[in-house]
């Protein structure tokens, strides 16, 4: 497969690389005019084309054949997450590209301890593209202004109007049974299964103790709420706090955890969004 790069305007018949994406094309992967390449505009376009122009910071290539990838048969997925510290958050924006999350929005809560900057944001745009042309996707993951916890269930035509939230603590339970059913985690072994088997109702994914159903399962019983927008709220490594919880309760949120163990941000986003997309393109026969 030739190697993807990104450009912006593939309107034409003669594409030009930004200074970046020439650099890495040039001094990094060698080519040289005549060599065959993959554009993608980020917003669905992909074309082939051959480089016909060279300079030291400069590439010219000719569109030879395009195509635009439909949007995926699936409601969008907004992570909204508090930002973690260090590397962890370029991480989870590259894993988050990767699985196909539609939309990141960090997220201010009352125990954030990252400052979440939109000029930060624009430093990860491209994190966000390198993992776009390495996962052979077509679609920019979108990197929204951060926006305070109290105002995200404001937004539902923005954000998406379903709400699931991870939260640990077991008080944290949905009203939907179908919900917690089309949300359950499957159990780790046997043992783990056995030794929570004294309810009669799936584990769902605010973390009740009872038996679980495989991930089959859980995907091919993804209900009516899976094929909603959904906006994905993880919180920051102190959790989240009563009050907040409160509100996402009031306004209908889903509950969700992971069996026996408390995630990092970081990796609580990825795991729970990439679980989100499994159901809904189980629902959409993908």
């Amino acid at each position: 497969m030739a190697d993807r790069f990104f450009c912006e305007d593939l309107t034409g018949t003669v594409a030009r690389l930004s200074d970046a994406e020439a650099h890495h094309a040039i001094h990094v992967m060698r080519m040289h005019p005549g060599d065959i390449l993959q554009l993608t505009d980020g917003g669905g376009t992909v074309a082939e084309g051959k480089i016909v122009a060279t300079g030291r910071r400069s590439v010219e290539v000719e569109i030879v054949s395009s195509r635009k990838v439909p949007l995926p048969n699936r409601p969008a997925l907004t992570v909204a997450a508090a930002a973690p510290k260090g590397d962890r958050l370029k991480w989870m924006i590259e894993k988050l590209t990767e699985i196909g999350v539609d939309r990141f929005v960090p997220l201010s809560t009352t125990r954030s301890v990252v400052d979440p900057r939109t000029s930060r944001l624009e430093k990860l745009q491209g994190t966000v593209i390198a993992a776009m042309k390495q996962s052979g996707r077509a679609f920019l993951m979108k990197l929204e202004p951060p926006v305070s916890i109290r105002d995200l269930p404001n937004r539902p035509a923005q954000y998406g109007e379903r709400i699931v939230a991870a939260h640990p603590h077991r008080e944290c339970r949905t009203n939907d049974p179908a919900a917690e059913e089309s949300l359950a985690v499957p159990v780790a072994d046997e043992a783990t299964s056995h030794r929570n088997s004294s309810g009669d109702r799936a584990r769902n994914l605010a973390g009740e103790d009872s038996s679980s159903v495989s991930v089959r399962r859980q995907t091919e019983n993804a209900t009516a709420n899976s094929q909603r927008d959904t906006v994905l709220v993880i919180g920051p490594e102190g959790g989240l706090t009563d009050d907040e919880v409160e509100m996402l309760k009031h306004h209908g949120a889903e509950f969700i955890s992971w069996p026996d163990s408390i995630l990092r941000t970081e990796t609580a986003a990825v795991t729970f969004a990439a679980l989100i997309l499994a159901q809904a393109n189980a629902a959409a026969g993908r």
